[in-house]
């Protein structure tokens, strides 16, 4: 847990503590995982915990006694989606999704890897499955790739080798850069089969208020649909719907 600096109400922000626990937690927590996580003796975390409940921030099951985000909690979280650009962006995601038949993502750079923030799944039967919250290293992704093309010379020129996950991942540090390269040269990244085989990814930039590209936006599908011929009408879609992400304010850190 984050000490409290100085002028900050120290049962606030061990309150604070126990509410962020639930951050990417697909489940409801324990007491005792609560007052871990939030480094916390039992007791102090019980009473902090009955105090975010009453206020429905918090609710805990009755029969599991698990806790899990309350009412009040949730409606905080959707305001904020609508605040910061989310339902805007989820729209133009699904659409993608719709217009290209494959599942659509949105990712941001968290240090080394490419973190999914949004998804909407692909309407088809077979498809490629992503969640929000998994983390891809950047030479890995296309999206990542993305993010490397455009983060300058000094990182491209840091590149290091990837492991080989198939056959067609490539290792070489030189080769990577080039596709990098490449992928700033046609403003779109294509990774094909090298994290797993049988899917093609592609992806494009978002560009931030500042004219950065903070983020990214991809499509990943089985390689039969992502056919050789197909390429590049859908990193045209793809492109698009970055144009349109451009300049919302889910992409400022």
């Amino acid at each position: 847990m984050t000490q409290p600096q100085a002028g900050m109400v120290q049962s606030v922000a061990k309150a604070l503590s126990l509410l962020t626990c639930f951050v990417d937690e697909p489940g409801g927590l324990t007491l005792t995982e609560l007052a871990r996580r939030s480094e916390t003796n039992i007791s102090t975390a019980l009473r902090l915990l009955r105090t975010l409940c009453s206020m429905s921030l918090l609710r805990r099951d009755p029969v599991s006694e698990l806790f899990f985000p309350g009412s009040a909690l949730v409606r905080l979280a959707r305001s904020a989606l609508l605040q910061n650009g989310f339902m805007e962006a989820m729209a133009v995601l699904q659409n993608l999704a719709e217009q290209t038949r494959e599942t659509a993502s949105i990712g941001i750079r968290a240090n080394d890897c490419v973190l999914t923030i949004l998804t909407a799944p692909s309407p088809e039967a077979l498809r490629v499955h992503s969640s929000v919250g998994s983390r891809t290293p950047l030479e890995l992704s296309a999206m990542g790739r993305i993010l490397l093309a455009f983060s300058g010379y000094q990182e491209l020129k840091s590149l290091r080798s990837p492991p080989r996950l198939t056959e067609f991942t490539i290792i070489s540090a030189v080769k990577l850069r080039n596709e990098i390269l490449a992928t700033q040269y046609r403003q779109y990244a294509v990774l094909d089969q090298e994290v797993s085989l049988g899917v093609r990814a592609i992806a494009a930039p978002i560009l931030g208020r500042q004219h950065i590209v903070q983020a990214a936006v991809g499509i990943e599908g089985p390689v039969a649909r992502l056919a050789d011929h197909r390429i590049e009408k859908l990193a045209q879609a793809v492109i698009s719907a970055g144009a349109l992400l451009r300049e919302l304010p889910v992409y400022d850190s």
